[in-house]
């Protein structure tokens, strides 16, 4: 082998293993999708950034609401999840304890351990973090003149701080459509 490949081959070699241990992904850390696409319902009055892979379903209307729409990856071991719970401002009377109430009506068990404004374009907003025993909560609760919305994102409470900065882009991205 000539002299100048003889140099150069252990140096290829550190560059592969060094390229290779940046593209892979600790084994009990959850695949946080980097495409985001955006949603815009002119009927529900909001749009939304969301993950790209993440697939939308419209469940059941909520009492006491207008309409929801829900995100969640296709798989995942410890999914987090994004609904988007639309209420006209009738319905939000009562303020954000109200709107509370509104989405632990089927959470008995719901612990809520943070209540602080939030800054929402546009709109009086305020963060609540809790949780049930299976599912932790950052639900943002949104209300302006002629709409109002809960934001609720959710994960495993093991996964919270996984799923952080992807939560805060969501929140970041939340604009009411007049």
């Amino acid at each position: 082998m000539p002299p100048l490949r003889r140099r150069f081959l252990p140096l290829l070699g550190l560059a592969l293993l060094l390229m290779l241990g940046a593209c892979s992904h600790p084994q009990n850390s959850p695949e946080i999708p980097e495409q985001t696409t955006y949603y815009i319902d002119a009927n529900l009055g909001f749009a939304i950034e969301h993950p790209q892979d993440w697939t939308r379903t419209v469940p059941a209307t909520e009492p006491d609401t207008v309409g929801t729409i829900s995100w969640a990856p296709l798989t995942g071991t410890a999914p987090a999840s994004l609904a988007v719970i639309a209420m006209t401002p009738q319905q939000a009377v009562g303020g954000f304890d109200h709107m509370l109430e509104i989405f632990t009506a089927d959470k008995p068990d719901f612990t809520a351990t943070v209540h602080e404004p939030l800054d929402i374009p546009g709109a009086a907003a305020e963060k609540v973090v809790g949780q049930t025993p299976e599912r932790a909560f950052e639900l943002i609760l949104v209300t302006a003149s002629r709409h109002a919305f809960i934001l609720a994102l959710s994960t495993p409470p093991g996964s919270v701080a996984d799923y952080q900065d992807l939560f805060d882009k969501v929140v970041d991205s939340f604009r009411i459509i007049p």
